[in-house]
């Protein structure tokens, strides 16, 4: 009986392992097709005692440069986060090459109380993203 349990238990643990195999994985930033960048935002955040206010946790920006090789040194780089013109978080990153491609990623864990539907924003140094060009994500309230 004991050993039945169990193996029900270990078939239902693989069953939701294997039914969904993306589910456990983190969004990538995809490199462009050809030489150039791109840079991407996710975000984390949760409505406050469902309100119109949200808490911001987490803010994950990505800057993906694709070139025809690795550089012999990669420069650091610098990410600001804004909302509503104010800077949330700053932070220099090392980057990383593998194959031509580099990447800069950082994740910044942050405790801000922000109105719903605000505007986050993550600009990199070195890039031309102001603007339209930088990734944005809405916080919408649940």
């Amino acid at each position: 009986m004991r050993r039945r349990v169990g193996m029900a238990a270990l078939t239902l643990l693989a069953g939701a392992t294997f039914a969904s195999p993306a589910a456990g994985q983190t969004q990538r930033c995809q490199a462009p097709e050809t030489n150039g960048w791109r840079s991407c935002l996710t975000t984390a955040h949760r409505t406050i005692d469902d309100g119109p206010q949200v808490k911001l946790t987490k803010a994950r920006p990505r800057l993906v440069m694709r070139s025809d090789a690795c550089p012999a040194r990669i420069t650091r780089r610098t990410v600001v986060v804004r909302a509503r013109g104010q800077r949330l978080a700053r932070e220099t990153v090392r980057g990383t090459c593998k194959h031509g491609v580099t990447r800069w990623i950082v994740n910044l864990k942050l405790d801000v109380d922000l109105p719903g539907g605000t505007i986050v924003r993550s600009l990199w140094s070195g890039i031309a993203d102001s603007g339209d060009g930088a990734p944005k994500v809405e916080l919408d309230v649940d």
